[in-house]
């Protein structure tokens, strides 16, 4: 469904806003399954569809800073969280996910203002209440300041409405379950990375804090923004090895910046009690407070490596963006990063036996491979979603009011250039397969590329949407016959892919993520709905949906020429079944299929 930016009064708010609501309860139950990513852009799509000011944005704002928190990228689930309250100032949800941020980047401060205000808010929200006792605890026994926190994390979510225990006898032992659950996950998270103090300099204004060894840039950004208090941007740096000053741009540069400081610290002769890494703070001017040209009329530039303000919303765009296309913007990084730690291993191993020299050498050629392919294929994805938006030509209108919209409807408007697109895509793709043949990912949006040229093609012959004509300049048996053709390659690269893809040891569930489902479960029962399934969604079973998509599409075209479609239909529910699609939608997408529609007698 298209964006949707109304001002005004409009008759179709209404309708916009059903929308947003369904889209907001499918995002619901796409997070208590576990696909994370794929909630976010359902979140989005609902956003797209509400007024700046309804109050549901804030429901929805909330629920996306529970998804950051689960992918751990802890300064979007701030940036989230903070809409939210912007909208609602009740929400004690938003302000329970900030505090849980806050915790993660060694925020203890204004965690435990969250906190309370969570207390305030909902005072049976006893979660609220052990995680602040717990803090204060840390911070009680001599924690340094801006030390605390990073080892705690709130326990399973007791249930709204819950009431506190009678007397002293039922307060203590409330405690001392809240303690021991503590306990338990402080004992869970031995296998996280170390936390690290941090000495940054702004000036002469010095503050510590802790974060971990792993922290990912923007959020060592947002730590640093937090603790001084910025409202714009700032450049991050530090001092290598022998004393040059040098720019923090990325999870591997703060790696260099901790190597370079322990290295300086060991040839102390007496080095702090607790290590730290100094990190240099300065603030960047705007672009307009910088000169343009000198006295003389000529151009000044800007000095070497500095860095100028970037506007919000571009950050916003690039970062919704980085999320419609499912691109980790640091993970091509980490790998980069891990290939040259068994580079560096290979070339200083002079004790290695040749079988230890082939096994490292094998391991980085391998993390560099994936580097390479998953960039490469990142620009192909970047292709192929600017043309499946110049196709994209909204739904057919709902059966019934209220009802759930139709098929997607793809045009030839911009026929020539969609093609060119898709071939750039295929291009794209094609090369990280040379790279790393079994690179999945590429070999999947090779097919799924097929699948969206014959939807493009089906609709230059006039064959999408109940209204469909033949697009200018385009011979409808040409362009049909080139569809029908592309359907049974990517039907067949499915197959292919799917016959390649390991099996996948499902991922056992943490208890937070455990008790957010059964949260979920509850409340559809509530509501007298079909339960959310438990399964993580795997690479088989989103093959399988986007089979069956392909199957579904193919055996449209195949009822409109008149030609046999059933068999073609039986099997794209079959792999929707096998996915685990829900019921209910797979009964709506047989009642909009044009050869159902065709049978029953009408459209």
């Amino acid at each position: 469904m298209k964006s949707a930016h109304r001002g005004g009064e409009d008759p179709d708010d209404e309708v916009f806003t059903q929308r947003a609501v369904e889209l907001k309860d499918e995002a619901n139950a796409l997070y208590g399954a576990g696909s994370i990513k794929r909630a976010l852009e359902v979140y989005e799509q609902a956003l797209n569809l509400l007024p700046e000011r309804d109050q549901t944005r804030a429901m929805i704002h909330s629920n996306r800073a529970a998804c950051f928190s689960k992918m751990q990228c802890y300064a979007d689930v701030v940036a989230e969280a903070s809409r939210a309250l912007a909208l609602d100032g009740k929400s004690y949800k938003a302000y329970w996910h900030r505090a849980q941020a806050y915790m993660q980047l060694g925020q203890v401060g204004k965690a435990k203002r969250d906190l309370q205000s969570v207390i305030e808010i909902e005072p049976s929200y006893t979660d609220a209440k052990d995680a602040l006792d717990a803090l204060n605890g840390t911070s009680k026994a001599g924690a340094p300041a801006g030390l605390g926190g990073m080892t705690l994390a709130p326990g399973k979510k007791g249930k709204k409405g819950a009431k506190k225990g009678d007397g002293d006898a039922g307060e203590d032992a409330r405690r001392a379950e809240a303690e021991a659950r503590y306990a338990a996950q402080a004992k869970e998270r031995v296998a996280d990375p170390p936390s690290i103090l941090v000495k940054a300099a702004f000036g002469d204004d010095v503050r510590m804090f802790s974060v971990w060894s792993t922290i990912g840039f923007k959020d060592l950004q947002t730590s640093i923004a937090t603790k001084f208090a910025f409202a714009g941007q700032f450049s991050i740096k530090y001092e290598d090895e022998e004393g040059n000053v040098k720019n923090v741009q990325s999870r591997n540069d703060f790696q260099k910046s901790i190597y370079a400081t322990s290295t300086r610290l060991r040839a102390m002769e007496k080095p702090p009690l607790i290590p730290y890494v100094k990190l240099i703070i300065q603030e960047l001017p705007k672009v307009e407070d910088i000169e343009v040209v000198d006295e003389d009329g000529n151009p000044v530039g800007l000095a070497p490596n500095e860095v100028v303000e970037i506007d919000e919303w571009i950050l916003d765009f690039s970062s919704l963006f980085r999320e419609h296309l499912g691109i980790d913007a640091e993970g091509h990084l980490d790998l980069h990063h891990e290939g040259t730690n068994l580079s560096n291993d290979l070339a200083s191993g002079t004790s290695l036996t040749d079988e230890e020299a082939k096994e490292i050498r094998d391991a980085a050629i391998e993390k560099f491979q994936a580097c390479a392919a998953a960039t490469i294929f990142n620009w192909g994805n970047v292709h192929m979603c600017e043309a499946r938006k110049k196709m994209d030509g909204g739904r057919e209108p709902a059966k019934e009011q209220g009802g759930p919209p139709g098929s997607a409807i793809a045009i030839a408007d911009e026929f020539d250039e969609v093609e060119r697109l898709i071939g750039l895509a295929k291009e794209r793709f094609e090369e990280a397969i040379a790279i790393k043949p079994d690179h999945h990912d590429s070999h999947i949006a090779l097919a799924q590329r097929r699948y969206e040229r014959s939807r493009l093609l089906s609709a230059a012959a006039g064959m999408s949407g109940d209204e469909g004509k033949v697009a200018k300049g385009h011979d409808a048996k040409k362009r049909i016959a080139e569809a029908e053709a592309e359907f049974v390659g990517a039907v067949a690269d499915y197959k292919a892919v799917f016959a390649t893809l390991p099996d996948e040891v499902p991922r056992e569930k943490t208890e937070e993520e455990k008790a957010a489902f059964q949260a979920l479960v509850d409340e559809a029962v509530a509501r007298g709905d079909e339960p959310p399934t438990d399964e993580e969604p795997s690479t088989k079973g989103q093959v399988r949906v986007m089979l069956g998509n392909t199957l579904f599409e193919q055996s449209q075209l195949a009822a409109r020429l008149g030609k046999e479609w059933k068999s073609m239909l039986d099997e794209a529910l079959e792999n929707f079944h096998e996915a685990g699609c829900a019921q209910e939608d797979i009964d709506n997408a047989v009642s909009m299929h044009y050869g159902t529609r065709m049978t029953a007698g009408g459209k």
